[in-house]
């Protein structure tokens, strides 16, 4: 693992992370460490009934990891930003740093488990053994301003064999005013009332488009979520709601949507307006 770059983000409009200059202005300033992790690991599947074809036949895991990681903000440390990454982003709930999650990550292969692989050695790229898992992280800043900050985490898998990959992209909203991410309870009341409106909405999108709907035994609430200006954009990731080929559906409700229909919280008002 190695620190390519750090930058520093005036928090004033939507941000590219890439093209900022690294000066610290206004009210508020987000400081960005940029990680890098490029592993193979050579790996032993155990007992795994997906893969019992090729058990013990010699795996590797290439693990693919760009991150900028949120160092500082106003010169302190956002703790609770970063938990909500590693968590959210990486499944980690226990690390407490960038690079301590990120040595489990690069040692972890998609869709296995604990117990079901032994991580047998690290592995030149070029004499990787021919099964191979593959998995890449991408996580980076989308918005920062001085009431919102969201951090999103791209995650993409695949497996030798299988007819193609699967990919997610989930979401960490998080206000630097009070210092904590934003979940789905800080801003809706009535969470049934919001799965229903979010059916509501996608079915009329789709007959709408004269689109196929999938056939499901109860609509889902979506499992991410970010916040842009004057509305939310609610993610369903690929199957949840869609075929394949549909790819991940975005259900966005406006500020007006919500708020007539009394679901937003009184913070939530004072936020998105």
């Amino acid at each position: 693992m190695k620190i390519i770059k750090t930058l520093t983000i005036a928090i004033v409009a939507l941000l590219s992370v890439v093209a900022c200059t690294p000066t610290k202005q206004g009210i508020g300033a987000l400081t960005l460490e940029k990680y890098a992790s490029n592993k193979y690991f050579n790996i032993e599947v155990t007992t795994h009934d997906f893969m019992r074809f090729y058990e013990n036949e010699g795996y590797s895991i290439h693990n693919v990891a760009d991150i900028n990681w949120p160092v500082s903000i106003d010169g302190e440390t956002p703790t609770n930003l970063q938990r909500g990454i590693l968590a959210t982003a990486l499944g980690d709930s226990t690390s407490t740093t960038i690079d301590e999650a990120l040595r489990k990550y690069e040692k972890t292969p998609c869709t296995l488990s604990k117990g079901e692989y032994i991580v047998k050695e690290e592995a030149d790229s070029a004499s990787v053994n021919r099964n191979e898992l593959f998995k890449t992280v991408t996580i980076d800043t989308l918005t920062a301003n001085p009431k919102i900050i969201v951090f999103y985490a791209h995650s993409e898998s695949d497996i030798a064999g299988a007819a193609h990959g699967v990919y997610s992209t989930v979401y960490v909203n998080y206000d630097p005013a009070t210092k904590k991410t934003i979940g789905i309870d800080d801003i809706i009341n009535d969470k049934e009332k919001l799965r229903k409106m979010l059916e509501s909405k996608y079915k009329d999108d789709k007959e709408s488009k004269d689109e196929e709907i999938f056939v499901l035994d109860e609509f889902p609430m979506a499992g991410t979520f970010k916040i842009e200006t004057n509305q939310v954009a609610f993610i369903y990731q690929v199957y949840e709601i869609a075929s394949y080929a549909e790819g991940a559906q975005v259900i966005t409700l406006t500020y007006d949507d919500m708020n007539n229909a009394g679901l937003l919280t009184d913070y939530a008002k004072q936020l998105l307006r």
